[in-house]
């Protein structure tokens, strides 16, 4: 399965377009509902990842389960994932017609692992709820139109703790991204003064200011 050929399974799937944040090659598959990204397709050096041929390589980076990770970690075609990170991601090359089942199968459940919570779902139920809620206590068109107002600020609160708290899990107070971890379980990557942000600002600042320079 090729990118293109990737590409066009997940619009008949579920409707989604690549998206190239970096101005290159490199693409993300998000969920249309939170934004969070279920597939990155990468273009990488084949002797990064150790393989005996010279060129570039397309490979996907798709959320999965540990022990399943590790299992298929070192079958010929899976690799630890690459720029992210490695305990929740796994890289597929691409290119390789006998793993195309897999890959559907491996992007089917990274695109329900970063599906919405129920948590959220209930939280937004509640949203929901308010205009209803309005009715019932029998208001005036004045806070009607105030109860409006707030669900509808609700309701961009709750997106964006969505896309802060699940587009950006791989980063924390100390790096804008999270390559992977060392046998003793400290994180390593790249950190917010290497792009250029202050990292005595506030996380949710930080990570608006990195959001704005993609």
């Amino acid at each position: 399965m090729t990118r293109q050929e990737l590409f066009t399974w997940v619009r008949q799937q579920y409707g989604t377009e690549p998206e190239y944040p970096w101005h290159d090659r490199n693409a993300v598959l998000r969920h249309k509902d939170n934004n969070k990204w279920y597939g990155v397709v990468l273009e990488v050096s084949a002797d990064k990842l150790g393989l005996p041929e010279a060129g570039i390589v397309d490979v996907l980076n798709v959320k999965s389960d540990p022990l399943l990770i590790g299992s298929l970690r070192g079958q010929d075609g899976y690799f630890p994932a690459y720029h992210m990170n490695k305990e929740k991601w796994l890289s597929i090359q691409l290119g390789k017609s006998e793993l195309d089942d897999a890959i559907k199968d491996l992007l089917s459940l990274s695109y329900e692992l970063t599906a919405p919570k129920n948590a959220t779902k209930s939280h937004q139920q509640k949203i929901r709820e308010i205009p209803q809620m309005a009715k019932k206590k029998n208001l005036t068109k004045a806070e009607r139109k105030k109860a409006r107002f707030r669900q509808r600020r609700m309701e961009r609160e709750a997106k964006e703790r969505e896309r802060m708290a699940e587009l950006y899990e791989d980063c924390d107070g100390r790096f804008v991204f999270i390559v992977g971890y060392t046998d003793g379980g400290a994180p390593y990557g790249v950190m917010w003064e290497e792009v250029g942000i202050d990292p005595g600002l506030p996380f949710e600042q930080k990570v608006k200011l990195y959001h704005m320079q993609m």
